[in-house]
């Protein structure tokens, strides 16, 4: 059952084989071709993830893809996802993931989400936000910022959850 009492938003790598392609084959993947030795050889071309793509998360290479998702916050039944390419960030797939509908909800979501260009947005579409605040350089968060934190997560761990699942 899904109460629309809030939503929690987050996103996962799945990781897939590493491809062993040479420079020049990355080259015209990059640029959306397929090299001339893969299309003589389908054996080969129905090996290669051609869409997948890399990205760094805390000093470690993973290549993949990326699932972003959304969830009901009382059921964490997943309400709609977005699969993109492992480099595309967290924050890019929000406006996707939300929208009108959930007007009035409270939205849960992780620091990647925190910006000012996510307030204005979630103040326009009339949802509470409930995004964890993120600390900076010389800037580290309060005690009362991170104990808002830590009432935030009661919330959003339940998603975590979803995502070991998957």
């Amino acid at each position: 059952m899904i109460t629309r009492a809030g939503t929690i938003v987050d996103a996962s790598i799945v990781e897939v084989p590493r491809q062993r392609n040479s420079r020049e084959e990355n080259r015209l993947i990059m640029a959306g071709q397929r090299p001339e030795a893969w299309q003589t050889n389908p054996d080969k071309l129905w090996q290669k993830d051609v869409d997948a793509r890399w990205t760094k998360k805390n000093l470690e290479n993973h290549s993949g893809y990326k699932n972003h998702g959304r969830a009901d916050a009382d059921s964490a039944l997943i309400t709609d996802h977005v699969v993109t390419p492992a480099s595309v960030h967290d924050s890019q797939e929000l406006a996707t993931l939300i929208g009108p509908p959930q007007a009035g909800e409270n939205l849960f979501a992780d620091s990647a989400d925190a910006s000012a260009a996510t307030d204005r947005t979630l103040a326009e579409l009339g949802i509470n936000n409930y995004v964890h605040e993120k600390g900076a350089r010389n800037r580290p968060l309060t005690e009362t910022k991170k104990g808002l934190n830590q009432v935030k997560s009661q919330v959003r761990c339940l998603v975590e959850h979803v995502f070991g699942c998957v």
